[in-house]
């Protein structure tokens, strides 16, 4: 078998692997591209996440703000009236 190689079996085989290669090649191209999308979403819900975070702590924020003299008010109002009531 060894002595009916010729210089063509060589540049088949070489040939073969050349297309083996290219498809690898190819096949690594496509699947790294649906990878990049695929986390390009996954940051895009994260940072929607963070986004909704931020929002939800501005808002309890706010709130407090708002409340706060409230709260003040009624501890006080709470305070008085319990003092009164004898034990």
């Amino acid at each position: 078998m060894w002595h009916n190689l010729t210089p063509a079996d060589f540049q088949r085989a070489r040939h073969v692997l050349n297309l083996r290669r290219f498809d690898t090649l190819s096949r690594h191209a496509a699947e790294l591209l649906e990878l990049q999308a695929r986390h390009a979403e996954e940051i895009k819900a994260l940072d929607a996440k963070y986004t909704e975070i931020d929002a939800l702590e501005t808002m309890v924020a706010a709130f407090v703000r708002e409340i706060k003299p409230l709260g003040d008010l009624i501890f006080r109002a709470y305070a008085a009236s319990s003092a009164a009531i004898p034990r």
